[in-house]
């Protein structure tokens, strides 16, 4: 979606590029043994309108929750959360690719799929998948990326998430960090791209939150390390300094509520949601108002005095 200021304290949308995600409207089951035994590719359980039955996923479906780029081509890349999953989307709306984790080859969806993911991501929490996307480049490969929202399985007190990127050019994994939370209540929500090597994310809980930014370089790749199929890193208990593995370091950019904003009489949204670089010195940041139950749609726009998202 393409909007911009109206002049009078409100956005209007220019144009939007739809997805091309569905192909037919989701169909109700009646509940049959059919699906109730099958492995059909779905994000959650849920019921037709009238609480009847479940019903059926779209095959080529999708909780589209990030964005990134605009990329040499025009496209972009979609962060997706239920896989969770990675898309390659034309500028003109088109899914060019689909990146999955393993076991999710998704068989029936209307454009390619690549299974390349771990398979240790369909371990995502309920409705915690990828809600970030940022394009990287530490080399000679465009890199896409997206950020766990939690970490992975059931470990309430584990406070490590999953940063995964895809090698666009070759189509397969390049690299998995990880990143520590600063407490197992808090989660991620967005991302941006600061440089070829270095992103910036927003790590928040209800209302308050904290937009960190990180430099990849000196973090452990541990893409081949021999627990990435498993929930050890997840484990409390994890020695990374044992094993050998430099988690990513995080560097505070913007932390809110403050005394700057709240002398201001400025109180930002209780369910910040998205974040954006727009020069060195500038971030603009987003609310999720959940289709208006919770008020307006803001953007924020901060600038500060020092270049600080040129990491």
């Amino acid at each position: 979606v393409d909007v911009r200021g109206s002049g009078k304290g409100a956005m209007e949308m220019d144009s939007a590029i739809p997805l091309p995600l569905t192909s037919t409207p989701p169909r109700s089951t009646g509940g049959s043994e059919e699906f109730l035994n099958s492995t059909f590719w779905g994000p959650e359980d849920e019921n037709d309108a009238e609480c009847r039955h479940r019903v059926s996923a779209d095959p080529g479906g999708a909780d589209t929750e990030g964005l990134a780029g605009p990329l040499p081509d025009g496209g972009f890349i979609v962060a997706e959360e239920y896989g969770p999953s990675l898309m390659r989307v034309a500028a003109n709306g088109t899914v060019l690719v689909r990146f999955s984790p393993r076991p999710l080859n998704l068989p029936k969806a209307y454009y390619p799929v690549r299974p390349v993911l771990p398979s240790i991501l369909v371990e995502r929490r309920h409705n915690k998948g990828f809600e970030s996307a940022f394009l990287l480049k530490p080399e000679q490969f465009q890199l896409a990326c997206g950020i766990l929202q939690s970490p992975l399985g059931p470990q309430k007190h584990s406070t490590v998430v999953r940063v995964v990127c895809v090698d666009l050019d070759r189509m397969e994994m390049a690299a998995v960090w990880l990143l520590r939370l600063d407490d197992r209540h808090r989660m991620v929500n967005s991302a941006t791209e600061l440089g070829e090597k270095s992103f910036a994310f927003l790590e928040r809980h209800h209302g308050e939150g904290t937009v960190y930014g990180v430099d990849v370089t000196g973090a452990t790749n541990v893409l081949g390390h021999p627990l990435l199929e498993t929930l050890e890193f997840e484990s409390p208990d994890f020695d990374f300094a044992g094993a050998g593995i430099s988690l990513l370091e995080k560097e505070k950019i913007l932390e809110y509520p403050n005394d700057f904003l709240e002398d201001r009489g400025i109180r930002l949204s209780d369910k910040m949601e998205g974040i954006a670089k727009v020069d060195q010195r500038t971030l603009a940041l987003s609310n999720d108002n959940d289709y208006g139950k919770e008020g307006d749609s803001f953007v924020y726009v901060v600038q500060f005095k020092d270049p600080v998202l040129d990491l």
